[in-house]
């Protein structure tokens, strides 16, 4: 039988110790029921939910996962109430007055704090109000503004029609130099739909199969992985984990004239692990997949994934933006900056990891590419634009996008600094595209895309 959420309650604070003052049993202040507040600490505000029932209290973060975390001491006097919090190594000191416990919180330092009871804190970054009618200028401005995202950019063009694009506030946080039209952005994981359509342009060249294994390329491959094929790794089919062993991955050079042998090393790391399930019996997303097919076009071709996506993909389809990597200088801010924790960084994964999420380009390039997928010029043959958008295995996952029901293709990357979206639309003839120099956005994917869609006169 499901526990009601009294009982739900009472398991989680089950075994925390609890300390009465001496004569609790006496008439005293009730303190039971659940409080609600915004916990300010400078560059960041958190939403706090406080549930006090009987000598138990925990506590909930509504923007750090919404755990709960039980309280490991409770002490009440009077209107005042001690809560202490081992687990976070924090602790309230608070009063009673009326419906409202104020006072601190102290996790290394005092901080002001107001929990009024029966209030559920209204997000601070909720942009849902903003989202009516179309994407303009100042629609983007308090979205961005809201958020507290340092720089925004959008685009979007429909059929042959114009190109459209938006941008918002500054490169870098703490610095003057504000967004260009023009400006480069990180994309993260859309990069795999720019390795998938490298591997149909190897495929329309004759150089390798869809059905070319594994095993045949990397001759040091694991048994139980050498059957696998591209079809399987760029469509998260292969069973792979999600990534190599973290301090493998973090012991690669962030930066390497030829990454190729970094990314042998990435592979024999990588592969040593064990599956996470049998080939094509489920979707498991995996950077691990990606980085396997570009190596398996590097050993074929003799050349690097870097060399061959710019020959083969961004110079044909006149991406001259596009390169690796953040972009920019790491001296001078003459492009934007990711953002970690709210402060400007210039820093990106293992290279070895490119071909899974490591390019960048401007917001018009990445519309241009989109159209190509949207248009299916000659650069690819009629039947592989339908391989690369085609779904496999019963999943809503192609070659290096996502599928819609409408036939639409989605996909959105971020390396921990950056945050991007695009989206195809064949139905409607739109592309579009946004883009974050932090990840505010990444918990709340697609919500620019309604405002965006009719900005470009879209409305079915």
């Amino acid at each position: 039988m499901k526990p009601n959420r009294r009982e739900a309650l009472a398991g989680i604070a089950a075994g925390s110790a609890s300390l009465i003052w001496p004569g609790a049993a006496k008439a005293q202040t009730c303190f039971d029921g659940e409080y609600g507040g915004v916990l300010d600490l400078g560059g960041a505000k958190l939403r706090l939910r406080l549930v006090i029932a009987a000598n138990t209290a925990t506590l909930y973060s509504l923007d750090q996962g919404n755990s709960p975390i039980p309280a490991s001491k409770v002490e009440r006097k009077d209107a005042a109430l001690l809560l202490e919090f081992d687990v976070i190594k924090a602790r309230f000191d608070l009063r009673l007055e009326g419906s409202v416990l104020s006072g601190t919180f102290d996790q290394g330092r005092a901080i002001p704090v107001r929990l009024e009871r029966g209030v559920i804190p209204v997000n601070p970054k909720d942009i849902s109000g903003l989202l009516d009618g179309a994407m303009n200028q100042t629609k983007l401005d308090q979205i961005r503004e809201r958020l507290g995202t340092p720089g925004m950019a959008v685009g979007w063009q429909r059929g042959s029609g114009h190109t459209a694009g938006l941008h918002s506030g500054l490169r870098a946080a703490g610095h003057p130099e504000p967004l260009r039209q023009g400006d480069l952005w990180h994309v993260g994981s859309i990069t795999k739909s720019f390795t998938a359509t490298l591997f149909a342009r190897a495929v329309q060249a004759g150089a390798i199969r869809w059905d070319t294994t594994l095993g045949a390329l990397l001759p040091d491959t694991p048994e139980h992985y050498r059957s696998l094929t591209a079809i399987e790794l760029l469509s998260h089919h292969a069973g792979l984990p999600a990534n190599m062993p973290i301090g493998d991955l973090l012991a690669l050079p962030r930066t390497e004239l030829d990454p190729r042998s970094s990314r042998r090393r990435y592979a024999k790391s990588a592969l040593a692990q064990k599956p996470v399930s049998k080939p094509q019996s489920r979707f498991a997303y995996s950077n691990v997949g990606f980085v396997l097919a570009a190596i398996m076009l590097e050993n074929v071709t003799g050349k690097s994934w870097e060399q061959l996506v710019m020959r083969e993909v961004l110079r044909p389809l006149g991406l001259k933006s596009a390169g690796f990597g953040p972009p920019g200088s790491a001296k001078t801010v003459d492009q934007p900056r990711g953002h970690a924790s709210g402060a400007p960084v210039y820093l990106d994964n293992p290279v070895a990891m490119a071909p899974a999420g490591g390019l960048h380009l401007s917001v018009p390039d990445l519309l241009k590419y989109l159209a190509a997928h949207r248009d299916k010029p000659k650069f690819l043959g009629a039947a592989l634009w339908k391989e690369l958008h085609t779904e496999r295995f019963g999943s809503s996952y192609a070659l290096g996008w996502f599928v819609g029901k409408d036939g639409g293709l989605w996909h959105n990357g971020s390396n921990t600094a950056w945050y991007a979206e695009v989206r195809v639309e064949p139905a409607s003839a739109l592309v579009a595209a946004s883009c974050n120099n932090d990840t505010e956005l990444i918990g709340q994917p697609r919500v620019l895309f309604p405002p965006i869609r009719r900005a470009a006169g879209v409305t079915a």
